[in-house]
């Protein structure tokens, strides 16, 4: 029975030690031909294609995406269904990164365009999801052992994951000083699909009144690249599965 993990019986296994030694996140394209790790190691994304969907003995590594210059520890990736937008989750500086793709599903096109941070909730973030339309955000944090929700503006009339009516990227990018969504999913056909869903950070203007891309440059007050101050605050040890000491903040330290 589907969602039933009482029912999960073990298929395979697929090691990404030759690329990451600290992996902790994994994310797939819709259709179930290509894989993306994040690893705390190499403060990278790697790209995997599967020759059979969703076989992950098939896959093969294809390319690498260094995200260390925004984020120390990243532990968790998304995508928008489309593949031309990435997200990465970083404990390092406890933020939500946002990456666009000129050639979907190319990591290697990525360019970095803002991020969103989540500290004033939580101090050692870990992970990140979305609703399967796009309108809320899941972050869970080991600070306060809490699951936090947000929710994004009501997305445009979309098609395919872009919007219908934008005439231009920043048309499609709402704002309002919170996190924006930027596109639909049309049709779940997987539990991994429904999760990887299109969404922006807090950009300026409207879909009506946006119409370059100075209305959707980041503010400064919502966007800060600097690094958080010295955390002193402590989690025993004894009462996580990962510890992220206070000490080891400024350096993204993971297990």
């Amino acid at each position: 029975m589907a969602w039933d993990i009482t029912a999960a019986t073990y298929v395979s296994t697929k090691s990404v030690s030759a690329q990451e030694t600290r992996p902790y996140g994994v994310a797939f394209s819709g259709d179930g031909t290509k894989m993306f790790v994040v690893g705390a190691g190499n403060d990278s994304v790697y790209r995997y294609d599967l020759s059979t969907a969703w076989d992950i003995t098939s896959a093969a590594y294809v390319s690498t995406k260094d995200v260390s210059a925004q984020e120390p520890a990243p532990t968790d990736v998304a995508f928008s269904p489309d593949g031309t937008i990435m997200f990465v989750f970083g404990a390092g500086n406890d933020s939500v990164y946002r990456y666009d793709l000129t050639t979907a599903w190319d990591i290697t096109s990525a360019a970095y365009v803002s991020l969103k941070s989540v500290s004033a909730q939580d101090l050692y973030p870990v992970s990140f999801t979305f609703s399967p339309d796009g309108t809320k955000m899941f972050v869970v944090g080991a600070g306060n052992d809490s699951v936090y929700r947000y929710d994004l503006a009501t997305p445009p009339a979309t098609v395919a994951g872009t919007p219908a009516a934008a005439s231009s990227s920043s048309d499609a990018e709402v704002t309002a000083g919170s996190l924006t969504f930027a596109g639909v999913l049309a049709s779940a056909t997987s539990s991994t699909l429904a999760t990887v869903v299109a969404a922006t950070l807090v950009l300026s203007g409207t879909p009506a009144e946006a119409s370059s891309a100075t209305d959707a440059a980041p503010t400064s007050e919502d966007f800060s690249t600097a690094t958080p101050p010295e955390r002193t605050d402590t989690i025993a040890a004894e009462n996580r599965v990962t510890t992220i000491p206070a000490e080891s903040r400024t350096t993204g330290a993971l297990p």
